[in-house]
């Protein structure tokens, strides 16, 4: 009986003893827990700004098309640009070009490339002279373009018969027929030409001045050129030109060639 007792109680204080470390296991887990938990950063909330919102009261501004330029054309449409935004007009391919009086006029010197041209005429600023098979070529391409030439006589009834007997280059119209000028204009696979054909004596020597023939001149163009050749004077007595200090210097003359 007694023995059933102790083993009774000791069975008992197993059981107290097993709760007891069940118990302080437990509460060693709790707390872990609770440290891990307190070990952990909480993400703050992001902060929500608010963004301003536009005045819808208001009016949207505009802008008118002539500070932006032209409207733009339908996709697929080409551009239009007034004439008047990029110079005159474009003449049609093969036509010769318009050209405005030529200014900023400079004494040339002839005999720099024929020593026996002792001549100085009014040439546009730029222009050159060089020898072309005993004449003296002046040029400032594309517009002008003249032949200048010492001659004892020019046959003008000859030259035009020459250039009324030209098939190709078929001659239009004279529109100054004189004894010492001939301004005409040909006729080109339907293009228009301008030429002339003109004498300047010069001291007591006969020069022939001619455009130079194969590149297409307009009216305005010829119209400068024989004006040049009418300015001829010997260099020893021209007039010496001012200085002109970049400034445009004079226009030449225009012609009436009607």
């Amino acid at each position: 009986m007694i023995r059933t007792s102790i083993v009774v109680l000791a069975l008992v204080a197993l059981a107290f003893a097993g709760c007891g470390d069940k118990v302080a296991k437990e509460g060693k887990t709790e707390k872990k827990a609770e440290e891990t938990r307190a070990k952990k950063t909480v993400e703050p909330e992001p902060v929500k700004v608010p963004l301003p919102q536009p005045d819808l009261s208001r009016e949207p501004a505009t802008v008118a098309p002539e500070k932006i330029g032209a409207e733009a054309p339908p996709i697929g449409e080409p551009a239009t640009v007034e004439p008047e935004k990029i110079g005159a007009e474009a003449p049609p391919t093969g036509e010769p070009a318009t050209v405005e009086p030529i200014a900023n006029l400079a004494p040339l010197d002839l005999s720099a490339v024929d020593s026996t041209v002792k001549v100085i005429i009014m040439a546009p600023g730029g222009a050159a002279v060089r020898d072309d098979y005993g004449a003296v070529e002046i040029a400032r391409e594309p517009d002008f373009q003249m032949e200048f030439s010492e001659e004892e006589a020019v046959d003008f009834l000859a030259r035009k018969k020459e250039i009324e007997a030209n098939v190709i280059n078929k001659l239009k119209k004279y529109h100054v027929d004189k004894e010492d000028t001939l301004v005409y204009e040909t006729e080109i696979m339907g293009k228009p030409e301008f030429h002339f054909v003109a004498t300047v004596k010069v001291g007591e020597t006969l020069y022939l001045c001619e455009d130079q023939k194969g590149p297409v001149f307009s009216q305005e163009a010829v119209s400068a050129m024989l004006a040049a050749c009418r300015s001829a004077r010997l260099k020893e007595h021209a007039l010496p030109m001012p200085a002109l200090d970049g400034k445009p210097g004079p226009a030449m003359p225009k012609i009436d060639l009607d």
